[in-house]
């Protein structure tokens, strides 16, 4: 029986053998077809280790104070491991295959300032999939399928392990051997020529060359104006890797970063292993500049190249020569692409940084590790020795350019010498030709089309500066009054520009919402609502008062003595006819505006929304609904998620039909049944709500020369102020509230407005932009101008 065993081995290892020799004869006849795809990288993850018991731990674990869990078979064979750790806890590990001899113990340090930009849309996913833990750099073992952990300042037991396997180890035998002939056949045909000198492209394997899953990256890419410089790291994956399983490391890693972290996309825009090869890492296009997830506080703006493997001077390796070289061609090619001078300094996040950096400079962070800090300022030298003249730093005006305006574009010249620069617009026309010679070259032009003009500056041999400036007509005009105050009244004299033209006002305490999110119908269009402090009737209010409003007119004030102190009624009651209307909490405050609004109104609907808590600000479906109540004389009832109050339910009691503003997160099933004839208007999110709102309340849906829409900040603690304002200027306007994000323009309103298709020709419409660059960024602002074109 032993004998036939050791003969069946023999002949299958004959059939192995004989097939990798096919692949390599047939090798050089399948270059132009493609590859098979890699095998799948599966993951597994275990909550927390047992851990050893009493006797023994700390001399076992090497060091006082380290607890080791026991070894541990995996629930999954794996090539890459990494760990989610409480705060305060340090982890080590060490993995074995099979019956094979434990490695040595590895760190896994956390690398929390390798992230998304804080406050971007990614960071706020990442943060969900965290969860609050932080995670450690992944790091590659190999063939693995025993773990071990030890653990400083906690429990193994609260450390929570992700395994990861992008070799294979787990697909069966046929499978194996099919990838094993592929690594052969991949080994024969990478390494390939060296990059061109000068600013010739290097090779860079594609995300589908190294097997890239786009299933497993999520939304689109961000992209910033230009890119100023790069950030290098390295992976601390380690580096015992061959250069067949070099692409199997960088699939674990993209992998780590986004099923295990919540990431968009792998974190670096670039890779590079320790044989030489460049990997295009974060999607999006690699002559772009793509927005990646490396560097914490400085991705937008930077590129990030990291080397594949861990070169702590301790623990790590040195960087090798063919890894350095591949960097200095990639970084020169770069440069050259982006028209960045290496000499010059970057401006990064505000700071002042050398074109070419490590980590450690823009984070507490020990990576790139000392090695490749060691080969930094070589890597520095020969970017700049390889350097061609060049086109420097090319800047235009600044967006949104409006009609009309002058368009102004320049470039820096190294050397300086001959130039010149063409603009045609969207239609093929060619609007504007300069010429010049120096250091520096500069034109402008008038923008009298409205639409996208081209620009080139080009000289001699030198990579041409290209950009492309979009003119629009501003139909969203932003309302920017410094503080909110200012803001309701800019928002007064939109809806109330002649004086005397309202027949009465309202008026809130500026800094707490509880009061006042009922307020828009009450004001209705016939009136403004302003904004004053507690204690005081503040001077601007007071002003636009006596302009807006004819003596005897009056004004609502809203909420207690707390709200609004009785000495701003008393100095108001010395003009207009006040009445406070002011319930026990902010649900009885809103009921009685309810009747109030009824009873002027005769209607027989009401809306009803959350009230509370006020960490999840409660008041976004409330004031996207309550500028179409504004309109229509509808009043908005607030009640708990979870029950209807009394003063509610009286209101409610008056109405025929109950709009229910949000999902259930917002206004359970439950209270939704308890009112009249219910019918739920939400969407995904407070945005999306808003956009169900508009099309199916303000029947919104077809583009009009004259639509017009309020486009407020949904996600800012302060965002309520403009929107409760503004419920007058929608109401006379007949503009949905639309709500967006601080930083870009939020998927779903963008959705809602594409699907409007506006295109072009005379408009008489447009809206505002409810706030400042703060909290509505330029490029939401330009988004909504050009959706609206």
């Amino acid at each position: 029986m032993r004998q036939r065993a050791l003969c069946r081995r023999t002949l299958i290892l004959a059939c192995v053998s004989a097939g990798l020799l096919s692949v390599v004869l047939l090798v050089p006849m399948a270059k132009s077809a493609p590859s098979s795809a890699p095998p799948a990288v599966v993951d597994a993850q275990m909550s927390g280790l047992p851990a050893l018991g009493d006797a023994g731990v700390a001399s076992q674990a090497g060091s006082a104070g380290w607890v080791r869990s026991e070894a541990v078979a995996t629930p999954i064979a794996f090539s890459l491991v990494g760990f989610a750790v409480p705060e305060g806890v340090a982890v080590e590990f060490r993995a074995r295959h099979g019956d094979g001899g434990w490695q040595e113990w590895h760190s896994a340090p956390v690398t929390p300032n390798e992230a998304p930009d804080p406050g971007s849309f990614e960071a706020r996913r990442a943060a969900d999939a965290e969860a609050g833990k932080r995670f450690s750099a992944p790091v590659w073992v190999g063939r693995a399928d025993r773990l071990q952990v030890r653990v400083a300042g906690g429990s193994p037991e609260r450390v929570d392990v992700h395994v990861i396997d992008a070799l294979g180890q787990n697909r069966d035998v046929g499978q194996r051997l099919s990838d094993a002939a592929q690594a052969v056949a991949s080994a024969l045909t990478q390494g390939g020529r060296p990059a061109a000198a000068s600013v010739e492209r290097p090779e860079i394997v594609s995300r589908d060359g190294w097997g890239a899953d786009e299933a497993h990256r999520s939304g689109s890419p961000d992209y910033a104006e230009d890119v100023e410089g790069a950030i290098i790291h390295h992976t601390a994956t380690g580096n015992d890797y061959s250069r067949s399983e070099a692409p199997a490391v960088v699939r674990s890693i993209y992998h780590y970063h986004t099923q295990s972290r919540g990431w968009s996309d792998i974190g670096y825009n670039f890779l590079i292993d320790r044989f030489g090869t460049v990997y295009q890492g974060r999607a999006g296009g690699v002559t772009e500049p793509v927005v990646g997830a490396h560097a914490a506080g400085y991705n937008a703006g930077t590129t990030g190249v990291a080397f594949l493997g861990s070169h702590h001077r301790e623990t790590g390796t040195a960087l090798s020569d063919p890894a350095a070289a591949s960097a200095e061609r990639l970084l020169t090619w770069l440069f050259d692409v982006h028209h960045i001078d290496a000499e010059t300094d970057a401006t990064v996040n505000g700071e002042s940084l050398p074109a070419v950096v490590g980590h450690s400079a823009v984070g507490s962070t020990s990576c790139p590790g000392g090695h490749v800090r060691d080969r930094l300022d070589g890597i520095r030298r020969g970017l700049v020795d390889g350097q061609a003249p060049m086109l420097t730093d090319p800047e235009q005006s600044d967006p949104p350019v409006n009609l009309g305006a002058r368009v102004e574009v320049s470039a820096g010249m190294k050397p300086a010498g001959e130039w010149e620069l063409t603009v045609r617009h969207e239609s093929g026309d060619v609007v504007e030709r300069a010429s010049g010679q120096g250091g520096v070259a500069s034109a402008s032009w008038q923008a009298d089309q409205r639409g996208a003009y081209q620009w080139e500056i080009t000289s001699g041999q030198r990579r041409p500066a290209t950009g492309e400036v979009r003119v629009l007509e501003a139909l969203a005009e932003r309302v920017d009054g410094d503080g909110p105050i200012a803001g309701a009244v800019e928002l007064s004299q939109l809806a109330f520009s002649e004086s005397d033209s309202a027949q009465r006002a309202v008026l809130a305490r500026h800094d707490v919402f509880a009061d006042a999110m009922a307020g828009g119908p009450l004001a209705g269009s016939q009136g403004p609502l302003l904004l004053t402090p507690s204690d005081e009737l503040d001077d601007r209010v007071e002003t636009e008062l006596a302009r807006v409003l004819p003596e005897t007119a009056t004004v609502y004030v809203l909420g207690g003595e707390a709200a609004i102190e009785d000495a701003v009624v008393d100095e108001l009651d010395d003009r207009w006819d006040v009445q406070r209307v002011a319930g026990r909490e902010r649900t009885e405050t809103a009921a009685m505006i309810g009747h109030e609004v009824l009873d002027r109104s005769g209607g027989d609907q009401a809306m009803l929304a959350r009230s509370a808590p006020d960490e999840a600000n409660p008041w976004a479906d409330a004031l996207a609904g309550s500028v179409w109540g504004a309109a229509n004389g509808v009043p908005v009832a607030l009640t708990p998620t979870e029950r209807l109050t009394r003063p509610t339910e009286e209101l409610l009691a008056r109405v025929d039909y109950t709009i229910v503003l949000g999902g259930t997160a917002a206004i359970s099933q439950n209270v939704a049944e308890q009112t009249p004839s219910p019918w739920r208007v939400s969407g995904g999110d407070r945005a999306s709500t808003a956009t169900e709102i508009a099309t199916h309340m303000w029947d919104e849906t077809s583009a009009s020369a004259d639509d017009r829409f309020l486009v407020g900040a949904g996600w800012s603690d302060r965002g309520w102020q403009r929107a409760l304002a503004a419920a007058p200027l929608g109401a006379k306007k007949e503009a949905p509230l639309l709500l967006t994000a601080a930083d870009r323009l939020s998927g779903p309103t963008a959705a809602y407005l594409e699907d409007m298709e506006y295109q072009g020709g005379e408009r008489t419409g447009g809206g505002w932009v409810l706030h400042g660059p703060s909290m509505i960024d330029e490029e939401a602002w330009t988004d909504v101008n050009a959706l609206l074109q």
